[in-house]
């Protein structure tokens, strides 16, 4: 995620933006995608309102800052850049205590998704970065409602499939 698509907003603040755009249905799906979008179920403004909500009771996730949509459809969402490395480059290289504090953030963060009854619905290394000591959940436009027990293991079980490819130990994904 470090080299993820930025805009600097040449305001004086140093403000740094990711904008991030939500490809609206043109094929298959168009009349589906045109429904959930005049219901208020687009992918853009589903994350939208999951990052305000989130942002607004503190969990670790970007600052949203504005939504909005082209000519052509799409949907764009700008939040504040964060600065940091996804979970895939730091797991492999954090050895001792530092892999221990890492896993323990990222444990507490998604704990707190699901305390606060969100499902990621894509909960995945990438889709973690690793800010200082800060873990920082991505790419909300799948989070939902946490409506049942089975969602929530959902969730870590792909978390699970996704540490044990990104290199984490069998002991280290079990205690997580």
């Amino acid at each position: 995620y470090s080299q993820r698509p930025f805009l600097d907003l040449d305001d004086g603040t140093g403000l740094r933006c990711v904008v991030k755009r939500h490809r609206s249905g043109r094929a298959r799906h168009r009349l589906r995608e045109a429904i959930k979008s005049r219901v208020g179920l687009d992918p853009v403004r589903r994350e939208w309102k999951a990052l305000c909500h989130l942002h607004a009771l503190g969990l670790a996730v970007p600052r949203p800052l504005a939504w909005g949509r082209l000519a052509d459809g799409d949907g764009i969402l700008v939040s504040e850049w964060n600065e940091g490395v996804g979970l895939r480059g730091v797991l492999p290289a954090a050895s001792g205590a530092r892999r221990t504090a890492l896993l323990e953030r990222l444990a507490e963060a998604v704990e707190a998704l699901h305390a606060a009854g969100f499902q990621h619905g894509d909960l995945h290394a990438g889709n973690i970065l690793v800010e200082g000591d800060r873990v920082i959940l991505l790419d909300l436009q799948r989070t939902r409602r946490l409506h049942s027990e089975r969602a929530r293991l959902l969730d870590l079980a792909r978390l699970e499939l996704s540490l044990e490819r990104a290199g984490a130990l069998p002991e280290e994904r079990l205690r997580l």
